[in-house]
């Protein structure tokens, strides 16, 4: 994840090089800082509820594995929908506290986030669904939505999406590839849960 993490910021930095220059490169900088604020809770419900679905599904409890899924699914889903309104509500004075008084970087900045984050109210569930199937040791498919929306999705859109909207296809890789990302886990997701209840 973290070499994944490397490759998809290399990417991003040339996108943002070649299609906005430094302003670009600092409008992310401003909104990957605001993004890990609203992130990092999600991701300690995360954390928290992996040994909760490890024990109960190795105890054969499969219907607290389902209960504490469900619970940590709405829980990372209110947090994102959170921060969600926070950014559409107030865009501008977020990142007119980063921007120092650069008004281009602050309109540049308070523009992307409103599209980039635009699916953030989903990823809660993504994350919580890939981290589901590591947890009951199925480690294939938990690589695949692990790396889903950071290799898999974000990379090839970032690649093709600027050629035809310019700067405006690289706000918009993050929204689409969450969307797809929670598309590919909702089948994963439904699948396996519709086992575990035939085994419960």
């Amino acid at each position: 994840m973290q070499l994944a993490t490397s490759i998809q910021q290399v990417i991003l930095n040339h996108a943002l090089m070649s299609y906005g220059g430094d302003l670009a490169l600092s409008a992310i900088g401003i909104m990957m800082s605001l993004g890990m604020i609203f992130f990092m809770p999600i991701l300690g419900i995360n954390q928290g509820a992996q040994p909760l679905i490890g024990y109960n599904y190795g105890a054969k409890q499969y219907d607290r594995v389902i209960e504490a899924w469900k619970k940590a699914v709405f829980v990372a889903t209110c947090i994102a929908i959170a921060g969600f309104i926070i950014i559409r509500l107030f865009a501008v004075p977020l990142a007119a506290l980063f921007s120092k008084g650069d008004i281009a970087l602050t309109n540049l900045t308070s523009h992307a986030m409103l599209i980039y984050f635009t699916a953030f109210p989903i990823v809660g569930f993504q994350v919580i669904g890939a981290t589901y199937f590591q947890s009951v040791g199925k480690p294939v498919q938990a690589a695949i939505l692990s790396l889903s929306r950071q290799v898999l999705l974000f990379i090839p859109l970032l690649l093709i999406l600027p050629k035809y909207w310019g700067i405006e296809g690289i706000w918009r890789t993050a929204p689409i590839a969450d969307c797809l990302a929670v598309l590919l886990t909702a089948s994963f997701v439904f699948i396996e849960l519709k086992k575990l209840k035939a085994k419960a």
